[in-house]
C-alpha cells in the first residue's frame, strides 16, 4: 500500500496477503516485541493487506476481502487510564463515518448498531474487535486489535446475512491508502477526545449518524431468541435500548440487528 501517511508513532505493516489481518497483528502484538509479556509502546501497530485468504466478521462469519477494498488492524492500549475496550467499536465508527465523509462528500453513510458502516441501506464496511492479554501483564491492562473493512471497489463473493454494497457501485473512487490516511487521523483524534473526555461525546457523535433512530427493529440474540421494538437510544455502555409494544424498555449488548416493522429491512452485520 502506498501514499500512506499515519500519525506520529504509528507503524504501518503493509502486507499483499495474509490469512487475516487481525490474525497478524495479533501474532506481532503477541511478540511484544521480542517475547515482551507487554503490549505498552504498539499503539498505532496497524497491519494492512492488500487481500485476505482466512479474513473474519463477528461470530466467526467469513470476510471476503477483493483487491481495492480495505483490509486494516489497528492496535490501541487499554486499561486503566486507558479505558474500556467495549466502547472502542463505536469511537473506531464514528471515526470511519467522518473520514468516509470527508473523502465523498454528499453520500449519506450510516452507522449501525454495534459496529457497521451502511450506504443506502446496505453494508458498506464492519469492524471487528478483539482483545489481546498478553500472559504476565498486569490485570486489565492489554490491547484490542480494531479490524476495518471496507468495501470501496468491489462486493465480496459471499452469502451475507445483509444486503452489501461497495462504494465504487455508487460512482466514487477512494482508494485504500486514501482511506487509511484519513480514517488513522480520525480514529488517533477521536481516540484522544475519549480518553480525555469519556464516552459521552463519541455516543453523541455516533448516534447523530446513525440508521434507524426512532424507527423499528428486532434484535436477534445469540440463544436465536428475537426482541422487537423501537430503536430509542444508546445508553451509556453502548447498549441498545428498545422500547417493547408494552411500553417497557429493554437493554440488547448483543446480537444482530434487523431494520423494519418485521426485521425485513436488513442494516448491515460484521
Amino acid at each position: 500500500m502506498s501514499n500512506v501517511t499515519l500519525p506520529p508513532g504509528w507503524r504501518l505493516v503493509a502486507l499483499d496477503a495474509i490469512d487475516s489481518t487481525n490474525a497478524e497483528l495479533r501474532r506481532l502484538s503477541e511478540a511484544g516485541g521480542g517475547g515482551s509479556p507487554s503490549v505498552a509502546g504498539l499503539e498505532g501497530l496497524t497491519v494492512t493487506a492488500a487481500t485476505q485468504t482466512a479474513g473474519r466478521g463477528r461470530r466467526g462469519r467469513a470476510w471476503a476481502s477483493p483487491r481495492g477494498n480495505l483490509s486494516a488492524s489497528i492496535l490501541v492500549e487499554v486499561g486503566g487510564a486507558r479505558g474500556s475496550a467495549g466502547e472502542l467499536s463505536f469511537v473506531a465508527g464514528v471515526a470511519l463515518h467522518e473520514a468516509l465523509t470527508a473523502l465523498a462528500p454528499g453520500y449519506d453513510f450510516r452507522l449501525k448498531w454495534p459496529n457497521d458502516l451502511l450506504l443506502r441501506g446496505r453494508k458498506l464496511a464492519g469492524m471487528l474487535l478483539e482483545t489481546v492479554f498478553p500472559a504476565g501483564a498486569p490485570a486489565g491492562q492489554g490491547a484490542v486489535i480494531v479490524g476495518t473493512g471496507v468495501n470501496l471497489a468491489a462486493v465480496p463473493d459471499l452469502e451475507p446475512l445483509y444486503p452489501v454494497t461497495a462504494l465504487a457501485a455508487h460512482g466514487a473512487t477512494v482508494t485504500p491508502g486514501a482511506l487509511l490516511t484519513v480514517y488513522a487521523e480520525t480514529f488517533a483524534a477521536w481516540l484522544s477526545r475519549w480518553r480525555s473526555e469519556g464516552f459521552s461525546p463519541v455516543r453523541a457523535a455516533w448516534l447523530q449518524a446513525a440508521h434507524g433512530v426512532g424507527g423499528p427493529v428486532t434484535a436477534r440474540l445469540a440463544d436465536g431468541n428475537e426482541i422487537s421494538g423501537t430503536f430509542e437510544a444508546l445508553d451509556e455502555a453502548g447498549a441498545l435500548i428498545l422500547r417493547t409494544p408494552d411500553g417497557g424498555t429493554c437493554r440488547v449488548l448483543a446480537g444482530d440487528v434487523f431494520f423494519g416493522s418485521g426485521g425485513g429491512t436488513p442494516g448491515g452485520g460484521a
